[in-house]
C-alpha cells in the first residue's frame, strides 16, 4: 500500500504508531500517511499527471513567482512519466496562501506530501533557478532523514553552492531596482507588464520566493548519493556555465553537465529538448 499524508497533525502515540505499522503506513514526524489515491485531491499536487503506463515520478519545482501550471505542456512529452508540479503557496489557486520566505518552513510542509512520491516508484526532482534550491534542499533533507535520494537530481540554472552570494540582498532593492532586474531576466510576457494590479501581486509573491533563495544560501550544503545533471543556456547573464559545473562536487555517483541555447528562460522554448535529455538521462539511471 503505497502510504500518503493527512494534512493535519494526528495523535502519534505508541499504540498508534504500533497500529499504523501493522497497517504498512509510516510517519514523518507527526502526520501519518496514507494510500496514494488520496493524495491527487492535495492542493500540492492539484496538477498531477499519472498515466497508467508511467514507470518513474518527476517531481517538478517551479522558479520564483511560477507555478505549477508552467509544466502543464510538459504532459504531452511525457506520456510515460508520472508527472508532479508542486504548486506552492501563495499562487494560482492558493494565492490567497502566504507564501513561504524560509526553506525550513517550506520543507516542514511539504515534505510529508513528497515522502509517499519517492516511496511509490523511481523519481528524479527537477529544479529551475528558484526550484533548483528547493530540489537541492529537498534532497539533502531526504538523505538527513535516512530515506531514498533521487534517482537524479536535475537542476537547471541554478548555480551551485559554493557560488551562491551571500552578501547580494536582490529582496532588499527598492520596488523600482527589484522591478527592473527581474524585466531584465526575462520569463515576463510583456503584456502583463502593463497590468498594475497583477505586477504588484507578481513582484510581492517574487519578493517572498528571494527570500527564500537567500535563506537557502545560509544553509549547510552536502554531497549527495545520486547523479546530478546540470543544466546551463548560454545566454544565461545570471547563472555562468562554470557555477552549474561546480555541482559536480556534490554528487558521489555521477554528473552529467548539459549546455543549451538561450537566456535564463531558454526551457520555455526549449522544453521538447529539455524533457528529452532528462527522460535520457533518467532511462540511463533506472533502466526504463
Amino acid at each position: 500500500m503505497n502510504p500518503i499524508p493527512l494534512l493535519n497533525p494526528i495523535n502519534s502515540s505508541r499504540n498508534v504508531r504500533k497500529k499504523a505499522a501493522k497497517q504498512n503506513v509510516c510517519f514523518y514526524k507527526r502526520k501519518l500517511f496514507y494510500p496514494m489515491n488520496e493524495l491527487m485531491n492535495n492542493p500540492w499536487l492539484n496538477l498531477a499527471y499519472t498515466p497508467a503506463s508511467a514507470t518513474w515520478n518527476l517531481i517538478c519545482f517551479p522558479f520564483a513567482g511560477g507555478s505549477a501550471e508552467y509544466f502543464l505542456p510538459w504532459r504531452a512529452l511525457l506520456n510515460d512519466v508520472a508527472l508532479y508540479p508542486i504548486q506552492l503557496p501563495g499562487r494560482s489557486a492558493r494565492w490567497q496562501e502566504q507564501a513561504h520566505s524560509t526553506i525550513d518552513g517550506l520543507l516542514e510542509e511539504m515534505m510529508p506530501i513528497l515522502i509517499p512520491l519517492i516511496q511509490a516508484k523511481p523519481y528524479v526532482l527537477f529544479g529551475h533557478s528558484m526550484g533548483g534550491y528547493i530540489a537541492y534542499m529537498v534532497a539533502k533533507k531526504l538523505k538527513d532523514l535516512g530515506l531514498k535520494e533521487p534517482d537524479c537530481l536535475v537542476l537547471s540554472a541554478v548555480p551551485a553552492p559554493m557560488h551562491w552570494n551571500n552578501s547580494k540582498k536582490i529582496s532588499t532593492l527598492s520596488q523600482e531596482e527589484f522591478s527592473l532586474f527581474f524585466e531584465q531576466l526575462g520569463g515576463f510576457d510583456p503584456e502583463l507588464l502593463k497590468h498594475k494590479s497583477f505586477m504588484d501581486f507578481q513582484m510581492s509573491l517574487l519578493r517572498q520566493d528571494v527570500r527564500l533563495c537567500e535563506h537557502c544560501h545560509t544553509k549547510e550544503t552536502s554531497r549527495l548519493n545520486c547523479p546530478i545533471l546540470a543544466i546551463s543556456a548560454t545566454d544565461d547573464p545570471h547563472v555562468q556555465p562554470e557555477h552549474m559545473q561546480a555541482w559536480e562536487q556534490l554528487s558521489t555517483v555521477k554528473f552529467t553537465h548539459e549546455i543549451m541555447s538561450g537566456d535564463h528562460f531558454y526551457l520555455t522554448k526549449k522544453k521538447d529538448t529539455l524533457t528529452r535529455v532528462i527522460k535520457q538521462q533518467v532511462n540511463q539511471e533506472v533502466g526504463t
